[in-house]
């Protein structure tokens, strides 16, 4: 009885509830509690002391209709308040199947507004033609976002230490990212010359190792850059190239941009998310955009398209003659294989070669590209046109 007495003082019995609250995600433990403190606050306003799942139904009702959340935002914050009400209030909201149907009746024909995307042209228009006395930050920026497939949220955190330099190519490890599993990239040439231009202008003596610093009329300052200014930085560079509706390119227009531009390469979704940049393949697919499918092509690349570019507007806009032969060509690859791939529809097309696990080729009119993936980072390789 002296052992249960002991066991049972009230120091003890307070662990539990502090261990609970540290569950919160230490990110976004702010957001969470801030949900869960508004709700508090419009529970307290109506006059009611139990929380039941009508009471949950009408305050998100009210925020669907009154105030046009989202169907995303609700789930979103249908997650932080079954977290934060499991903690501090003890009631547990997963339970109540009223909610979740009435959540999601919300989602049934709700499509998300995407960001457009770049095509490799505009990016190395913008990269030749934007004069770097005022567009070089965002140019780097820009690198990063495409060549590594980086959230604007990631970029702030890239330190110098976390650059090096290799035969001439530049590796960048991202030891912070958003699904907590550091990964790799790499910048090659013409792209590494404006990350070692931007890197030159850094003052001595900042009081900070992160990389990217602010950039005005051709000078870096001591001043870090922030994830609002990456987030703005592809409606500046569609807003410079006049592309239409330049405020649909969003903070996700970089990232969403290296997706495309990998999946027309021609790497399966599996494959892409072997770099562990991507932690499912909902994820992943939300990324890519639904380009034409002219547009697949191994060198979309964003690492060899300075050398392709002129090449792909030739293959878009093909003179007659070149579309006849490109037919004639067709139809004899489809007879000598006796109408087995139905498939092959134009001389745009690409064959991959599966080698094992890790290394596949692929091959079209234009060349090969070898690819192969060990340790999270992407090696590509072979490259023969």
């Amino acid at each position: 009885m002296e052992w249960q007495e002991e066991f049972e003082c009230e120091e003890f019995l307070e662990i539990p509830q502090k261990t609970e609250k540290e569950t919160l995600p230490a990110k976004s433990k702010k957001r969470y509690e801030f949900a869960y403190g508004r709700f508090k606050e419009w529970i307290k306003s109506h006059g009611i002391n139990v929380i039941s799942e009508n009471v949950l139904l009408k305050y998100f009702y009210e925020l669907s209709t009154t105030h046009k959340y989202s169907p995303p935002t609700l789930w979103n914050l249908y997650s932080m308040l079954n977290t934060t009400i499991k903690i501090f209030d003890n009631v547990d909201i997963e339970k109540y199947g009223k909610l979740l149907a009435f959540l999601k009746r919300k989602n049934v024909g709700y499509k998300a507004k995407q960001s457009k995307v770049f095509k490799a042209t505009e990016i190395k228009r913008f990269l030749m033609e934007a004069p770097d006395n005022r567009y070089l930050l965002t140019k780097v920026a820009m690198i990063f976002g495409v060549a590594g497939g980086c959230r604007k949220g990631e970029l702030p955190n890239v330190t110098i230490n976390d650059i090096q330099e290799l035969d001439g190519v530049l590796v960048v490890e991202m030891p912070e990212t958003k699904t907590n599993i550091p990964r790799s990239f790499t910048i090659d040439e013409p792209f590494v010359t404006y990350v070692k231009m931007y890197l030159a202008l850094r003052p001595p003596n900042v009081p900070t190792d992160r990389f990217f610093l602010n950039y005005q009329k051709g000078r870096c300052t001591v001043q870090v850059v922030g994830i609002n200014k990456f987030g703005g930085m592809p409606k500046e560079v569609a807003t410079f190239l006049g592309l239409k509706e330049p405020h649909l390119y969003t903070g996700h227009a970089f990232r969403r941009t290296s997706a495309t531009l990998l999946a027309n390469a021609g790497p399966s979704i599996i494959s892409m998310q072997k770099p562990e940049r991507w932690k499912s393949t909902q994820d992943e697919e939300g990324c890519i955009e639904n380009l034409p499918h002219s547009e697949n092509r191994t060198e979309t690349t964003i690492q060899n398209e300075s050398n392709c570019a002129e090449k792909n507007d030739r293959i878009d806009n093909p003179t007659p003659t070149q579309q006849k032969t490109s037919d004639q060509k067709t139809e004899t690859a489809t007879s000598m294989q006796d109408n087995t791939n139905d498939d092959l529809q134009s001389a745009s097309e690409f064959t991959i070669t599966r080698h094992n696990s890790q290394t596949c080729t692929i091959n079209n009119k234009s060349g090969s590209l070898t690819i192969n993936i060990q340790n999270s980072k992407v090696h590509i390789y072979n490259y023969k046109q």
